[in-house]
């Protein structure tokens, strides 16, 4: 019997705390509330409504509960501290934690000042740090110090947080982002310049610490970290993680200048990468993980970006499976400043990157991979067009464009278009392999243009075939130009030998599409590189109608897509094209919206 009477405690006890987490459930889904965020709201700074909106970005991501959203109204938000410490005055963007001899608390990974009198030494910690002459020296002899945490964003509960209001709507869908931008500022002085930080800046902006987190329809710029990761953001540990429509613009770190991924699991989507900048590695872009990661970047630019290293937009230098999928994107201007990749480095072993309907153009490196370096890990490279990306220093015996090494490396390359630019008279290959295994899968164009020094084409094993001099030109265009979001070289003659080089068939999949989102395979083969030549010859618009044929009959003056060579009428419509090319078309004659004003 005691036995049974302690088994029949347990059993009510196992169901009263099953209750409780079921209650606890409900209670954390059925949170759902929405959390104002208005800088120029003057009511009660509750975030209950518009009228009574929160001012401190800061204050509401802490107020937020389980599965909240947060609406910013549009404006420049900047990363300042919620309760300033007057009788220890901080460095602008930070908050007292401790005084000398003490201990600087905090939650997760933030940077921390120590001293006095403007004058500073500054440390990453986690958790805490001791704020000793011994941890960071003394930079203020004879004074007494204090130690300041770096404020930041902390999203440590799923949210969905979303720019782009004007600041009286009551549906996500009533927003308009390019109307009403939002942005995250560093400039904390407001005196930064376009090419230089001046005065006092914030560090790393956001952490993103909880699963599920949205953040949607913002701009993050002028973020300095003195030391870390991750100038803008960092997500650390968060899976499932969604940035979608974010613009990161000349923000910096030591890796990763505007976004660091740790332990994480990210799609990032319909976003822009501009004028980053790492004082060691990833100039835009820094992923390092220690558990199983998967990384998606969708219909992203990556332009301008640099690093002092390796890696100047990208580097991966995880340890466990990561999986790195890149589709639709443009990879523009960026730049290794005394090392490799120019755009891309994969230092990794146990990394695989796929790379799909992308363009990688006039990215710079000094010694190796101008345009991306594949070390110890597989790369998958398809319907890619690389052109006119340079070696500071070339060396044509061991690095190219593309270089591969290592001896894990595993690198496959597949209907892509690879003609790339050297230094002075000197060649190197387009295709450098140094290690490991390199394979063509096939259909693929690599190739020189005598009249720009691109290098010498490497000839694979398999269906690789070298361009002739003059044929680049008639490939694509001579200048990148805009598609939605990134930037692609577009098809300008209809003789060009990338034109249905891929037979119909398994390697010619006409339910894919190219870097535009335009079907592959419209005239009979699916062509090499990002981008698919598509001819609408057929297409007319009038004042009033798209008509199908050229011979219909329009009630205004009718515009037809030209039929030869690199002329308007080609280069329209291999630009708007797509299911709803009629609708893009009209777009050209919109009457532009009339903002609204508080």
């Amino acid at each position: 019997m005691r036995y049974s009477s302690s088994f029949s405690v347990l059993l009510a006890s196992l169901a009263a705390a099953s209750t409780l987490h079921a209650s606890l459930a409900f209670a954390v889904a059925a949170s759902n509330e929405i959390v104002y965020v208005d800088k120029d709201a003057t009511g009660a700074n509750s975030g209950e409504s518009w009228d009574d909106a929160k001012v401190n970005l800061a204050d509401a991501i802490n107020s937020a509960g389980f599965g909240d959203q947060i609406w910013i109204a549009e404006g420049t938000y900047l990363i300042t501290p919620l309760a300033p410490n007057a009788a220890a005055p901080a460095p602008e963007g930070y908050e007292v934690c401790a005084s000398e001899n003490g201990t600087c608390s905090f939650s997760g990974t933030r940077q921390v000042a120590y001293g006095a009198n403007d004058m500073f030494v500054h440390k990453t910690g986690t958790n805490s740090i001791a704020c000793t002459n011994a941890v960071f020296s003394d930079p203020a002899p004879g004074v007494g110090k204090s130690c300041y945490v770096q404020s930041q964003l902390t999203v440590a509960l799923n949210m969905r947080i979303y720019g782009g209001f004007f600041g009286s709507e009551t549906s996500v869908d009533e927003r308009d982002p390019d109307l009403y931008p939002v942005t995250i500022s560093g400039d904390l002085g407001k005196d930064d310049t376009s090419d230089a930080f001046s005065g006092a800046n914030s560090g790393r902006m956001m952490v993103i610490y909880a699963n599920n987190v949205v953040v949607e329809d913002v701009t993050f710029r002028n973020a300095n970290l003195i030391e870390g990761a991750g100038g803008a953001i960092v997500i650390e540990g968060a899976k499932g993680v969604a940035l979608n429509n974010l613009t990161f613009s000349r923000n910096q770190s030591v890796d990763g200048g505007a976004l660091s991924i740790e332990n994480g699991s990210a799609s990032i989507t319909n976003t822009a990468f501009i004028s980053n900048r790492a004082t060691h590695q990833g100039g835009a872009i820094f992923i390092d993980s220690t558990t199983a990661s998967d990384v998606q970047l969708s219909n992203v630019r990556v332009t301008d970006n640099s690093a002092a290293h390796n890696g100047g937009a990208l580097y991966v230098k995880s340890t466990a499976a990561t999986v790195l999928d890149i589709t639709t994107a443009s990879f523009t201007g960026n730049e290794s400043l005394d090392e490799k990749g120019g755009a891309i480095y994969i230092n990794s072993p146990t990394t695989t990157m796929n790379i799909t309907n992308a363009t990688f153009a006039t990215n710079t490196a000094e010694k190796g991979g101008s345009a991306l370096r594949c070390y110890n890990a597989t790369c998958n490279l398809d319907y890619l067009t690389l052109i006119s990306n340079t070696l500071v220093t070339p060396n044509p015996t061991n690095e190219g464009a593309v270089s591969v090494g290592g001896t894990s490396a595993d690198v496959t390359i597949k209907r892509s278009l690879i003609s790339n630019t050297a230094v002075g008279a000197s060649i190197t290959p387009n295709v450098a392999h140094q290690g490991g295994t390199l394979t063509d899968g096939g259909h693929n164009r690599f190739g020189l243009d005598s009249s720009s020094g691109v290098a010498g084409a490497l000839t694979l094993a398999g269906t690789s075939n070298a361009l002739v001099a003059t044929d680049i030109n008639h490939v694509v265009n001579t200048t990148l130009d805009f598609y939605n979001t990134t930037l692609m070289y577009a098809p300008v003659r209809e003789d060009s030998s990338v034109r249905d080089a891929i037979p119909a068939g398994a390697d010619c999949d006409t339910s894919t599409a190219d870097q535009r989102g335009v079907a592959r395979g419209t005239g009979g083969g699916c062509d090499i590189g990002a981008v698919e030549y598509v001819d609408l010859d057929n297409l007319c618009f009038d004042d009033k109608a798209i008509v199908a044929s050229r011979s219909a009959t329009a009630s205004g003056t009718v515009f037809c897509a030209g039929t030869n060579g690199a002329n308007p009428g080609e280069l329209l419509k291999n630009f708007f094209l797509g299911s709803s090319y009629p609708f893009a078309l009209l777009l050209m004659f919109v009457v532009p919206w009339v903002r609204r004003t508080k």
